[in-house]
């Protein structure tokens, strides 16, 4: 993993990384909303700002991010 990698992750809220570790597990925007007490959307907005600061477009290459800082022992 890239230092670029890391200072982005970094950077992403609490909320914005718990998100993305549940989508990185596989879970679906309502799936995430129902476990997390929140509404789809509230989710939605939290995907938007958590790719915006990753440089990614969607929760594929999110979720690739997020698994190679696990792969990495971070």
């Amino acid at each position: 993993m890239s230092s670029e990698e890391l200072v982005e992750l970094d950077s992403l809220s609490h909320r914005q990384r718990e998100i993305l570790e549940l989508v990185a597990q596989g879970l679906s925007n309502a799936q995430i909303a129902k476990k997390l007490f929140l509404t789809e959307s509230t989710v939605k907005q939290h995907l938007r700002a958590a790719y915006k600061l990753l440089g990614v477009r969607n929760r594929t290459e999110a979720a690739s991010i997020v698994r190679k800082t696990h792969d990495n022992g971070q």
